[in-house]
């Protein structure tokens, strides 16, 4: 679909809300949105891109969106011969932008001659809300929230506080606010625990059939209440919902990893990566679980990708640097901190290359450093150093106290290896709710 520039986010909501409408019917495995976006202004012929995106039929059109009017042109392709299986123009008023997204997946699954039942029919006719204006809004701030960075997460908060305004019960933008609320929480802003809390269950009492509205319960339920196995349900039931939503298939992947059930957390963060491919964040998780699951070879191939898209996103250099330093590729390290010496990995390449003396001799050069810390990253310092089990665990244990969120990882970071047969490192385990 190829939008006016400044009504992109409708454009693509309209898109991501046909393919949602027909992916939930079960009967149709539909690619992401986020797949198709680069084939936007394309020359490539239908065949090529059905072969690149390993589809049999391809949507293809135009959307034209303004306060007063929305038109659509679309057509349905056969793509390995260019057949045109269906076409139509939507010519409506902006405020029928629902009934046009309904009829098109209506449209669609009658030409591949998919039957469906009145339940079916009415789901694909279920309108997220009644105000135009709100959903606009609300949409404005779905595609600020996929941007990630502050500037646009305070943007994405605003706009669903406005769509809120103008219709209380839109569940979905109740849903977005959870989400941003609880990437407050995780920077440190404890405050927003009560406001994630209220958002996601309102978004919930509204609509339990929302994929959105059960991720972020999940994404709750792990990192505030650190019930992990009940945020798995959420998880498992948003994905019925919507298997294409990569959210959900993302967080599902972190969640995974905390468990230790590498092959699993895999499977769903590539599953994320495909749906969502420039992802900064499904990209460096992904890179990182490979690392936890030992796969250090494809953890560094994956972060270089992801450093290559941006080098200053969060933790990215400092995965790949832990990764270079697990494969014994001490000089990529140095390379990679060749202007700040000072960082743990450089240190950590320079010992393992013999030139910082013998580990006793560089344990108590760092020892002043680690004894002024506590929790989580003095126990990585400690274990990393071949400290005495008594202090890493010690570490541990003050960290589980202080609720680090950092200790999620503690059942797959390869550092705790030799210490998982402690009898005090099984208990923390248990007690964390991961055994």
């Amino acid at each position: 679909m190829s939008p006016q520039k400044d009504q992109a986010h409708i454009c693509e909501g309209t898109m991501s809300a046909v393919i949602t409408k027909l992916d939930r019917l079960g009967k149709l495995d539909v690619r992401s949105r986020f797949l198709s976006k680069p084939y936007g202004g394309t020359d490539k012929g239908a065949r090529i891109i059905g072969e690149e995106l390993n589809v049999d039929h391809l949507l293809v059109g135009t959307i034209f969106f303004d306060r007063v009017s929305v038109r659509v042109d679309a057509e349905l392709i056969r793509a390995r011969d260019s057949a045109t299986l269906w076409r139509d123009s939507f010519s409506k008023r902006s405020e029928e932008i629902f009934s046009v997204q309904s009829e098109i997946a209506e449209r669609i699954a009658r030409a591949l001659n998919v039957t469906l039942s009145p339940e079916e029919k009415a789901g694909l006719r279920k309108k997220p809300t009644d105000n135009v204006e709100a959903y606009k809004l609300c949409e404005l701030g779905r595609w600020f929230f996929d941007k990630r960075t502050d500037e646009d997460l305070s943007k994405a908060e605003k706009n669903f506080r406005l769509a809120i305004g103008l219709d209380p019960d839109y569940a979905l933008a109740y849903s977005g606010l959870a989400d941003i609320y609880m990437f407050r929480f995780q920077w440190g802003e404890k405050e927003y625990e009560a406001k994630a809390k209220e958002a996601a269950r309102r978004a919930l009492e509204l609509d339990d059939t929302l994929a959105e509205a059960h991720t972020s319960a999940a994404n709750i339920l792990v990192d505030v209440d650190w019930d992990f196995k009940g945020a798995e349900k959420e998880f498992k039931t948003a994905l019925v919902l919507d298997p294409n939503y990569a959210t959900a298939r993302h967080w599902y992947g972190r969640l995974l990893t905390i468990f230790g059930r590498h092959e699993e957390a895999l499977a769903e963060l590539e599953r994320a990566r495909d749906l969502n491919p420039t992802d900064l964040s499904i990209n460096r998780n992904l890179g990182w679980s490979y690392l936890l699951a030992r796969r250090t070879g494809l953890a560094i191939e994956q972060l270089k990708k992801t450093y290559e898209m941006d080098p200053g996103f969060l933790l990215t250099k400092f995965l790949l640097a832990w990764a270079y330093n697990e494969k014994s590729m001490y000089q990529e390290v140095l390379d990679l901190y060749e202007d700040d010496h000072n960082d743990w990995n450089y240190q950590m390449a320079l010992f393992r290359m013999g030139k910082l003396g013998t580990r006793e001799e560089f344990l108590r050069r760092y020892d002043r450093v680690i004894s002024g810390l506590d929790g989580y990253l003095a126990a990585v310092l400690y274990a990393e150093l071949g400290g005495a089990a008594d202090a890493v665990l010690k570490n541990l244990e003050k960290a589980f106290d202080d609720r680090e969120p950092s200790l999620f990882f503690i059942k797959a970071v390869p550092t705790f290896d030799e210490y998982r047969a402690d009898p005090r490192y099984k208990a923390l385990i248990k007690k964390m709710g991961l055994d």
